[in-house]
């Protein structure tokens, strides 16, 4: 089991901290901004382990450096306004994948905070996805009962 699929997530609201409790221990604690109050959908370690992305139902990605206790970048895009089924790193951590409930998956820039790609081809939402351990592929799963694998 990865570690992202380990993460519990408690949000403290009265204390507007997000902590990350991986395996019974703390790993990080990151400040949030009082009007993030939404709910993460999906978490995944950087491939460093330095950074934590999140998808959420507000329709947006972010990247959080847990060193540095602070959001680095916010992925979101005018025209998408559905939530966040899912997300995963490619193997460099250069891309970042996320499923939506739009029915597709959308590719981000890590570095410049930009889409550059879109995996449409579900007729229904995304609900998971993962890349392969040498970053060859990236396989979506959806609820229209189908696997796509992207390469």
């Amino acid at each position: 089991m990865s570690r992202s699929m380990r993460v519990l997530m408690l949000w403290v609201a009265e204390l507007h901290v997000l902590h990350l409790v991986c395996l019974g221990y703390v790993t990080c604690t990151c400040t949030m901004p009082d009007v993030y109050l939404v709910c993460f959908v999906s978490v995944q370690f950087f491939p460093n382990g330095h950074a934590v992305a999140t998808g959420s139902d507000d329709a947006t990605c972010r990247l959080f450096d847990i060193r540095a206790d602070q959001e680095l970048v916010t992925y979101a895009h005018d025209n998408i306004i559905c939530g966040i089924t899912s997300v995963a790193f490619s193997k460099s951590g250069r891309l970042l994948f996320a499923g939506y409930d739009d029915f597709n998956c959308n590719i981000w820039d890590t570095l410049r905070g930009e889409r550059v790609g879109v995996l449409a081809g579900h007729d229904n939402r995304v609900s998971c996805l993962g890349v392969t351990e040498d970053g060859m592929a990236v396989c979506t799963g959806s609820w229209d009962s189908f696997l796509k694998i992207w390469n």
